[in-house]
């Protein structure tokens, strides 16, 4: 009771089981192109972020080198104040005891 152009019963089976299995491997096919581009997105994520915590720990270095050379800076000049500070002393104090010395030697 079949038509003469329909395939045998066990023809239609194999058939159906190859439909299947070729589903199958597209499914299969697709998801590992999904999961190919998900690993391909995630490598970039990355990447990007350390690139950015890179860019971030050059920023603070160069912040923390700017702050610690204007710091040094003002220990410099507070230096160059004291030391010129003690000079004019001592240029007091030289010049108080040459004037002791020579009072002394007028008096004599």
């Amino acid at each position: 009771m079949r038509d003469s152009d329909s395939p045998p019963s066990g023809v239609v089976v194999k058939g159906l089981r190859g439909l299947q299995s070729l589903k199958e491997e597209e499914e299969n096919a697709a998801t590992k192109i999904q999961a190919n581009f998900r690993q391909k997105q995630a490598k970039k994520e990355v990447a990007k972020k350390q690139q950015e915590k890179q860019e971030e720990s050059a920023a603070a270095a160069k912040i923390q080198a700017r702050y610690r050379g204007k710091k040094a800076g003002k220990e410099v000049q507070e230096m160059r104040e004291q030391k010129g500070a003690a000079t004019a002393i001592q240029a007091r104090y030289r010049q108080r005891a040459a004037q002791r010395e020579v009072d002394g030697r007028r008096r004599e």
